[in-house]
């Protein structure tokens, strides 16, 4: 079950996404502030011009920080992500290989 990031780390979390549009990202998957393990991801999708959703979670002990900002310039939402029962994280996380291998293209470019 996802459980939203604790106190302590919450803001680790948060880090990463403000990190991201700097193009100073770490390479994902991150180790996770919370766990410890090199299991967290980052993904936004764009919602609507210069807005998105974005999701940082971490696949091993499922934290998570999800909400509303401003895209990255130049960030392309994930193609042909299967939205039929909308966008969730079990989607995201079945997703994560190619979601980390986007991240990472958009970060060197």
């Amino acid at each position: 079950m996802w459980e939203w990031a604790d106190d302590s780390t919450e803001q680790e979390f948060f880090a990463v996404n403000r990190s991201m549009h700097d193009r100073k990202g770490p390479e994902f998957p991150a180790v996770c502030p919370s766990c410890g393990q090199q299991s967290m991801h980052w993904y936004c999708y764009i919602s609507r011009p210069q807005k998105g959703s974005v999701w940082v979670w971490c696949h091993s002990c499922h934290q998570y920080v999800h909400f509303t900002g401003l895209v990255p310039e130049q960030w392309e939402d994930l193609k042909d992500l299967d939205l039929t029962n909308g966008l969730t994280l079990d989607l995201l996380n079945q997703e994560r290989d190619r979601i980390d291998k986007q991240v990472d293209k958009f970060l060197q470019s």
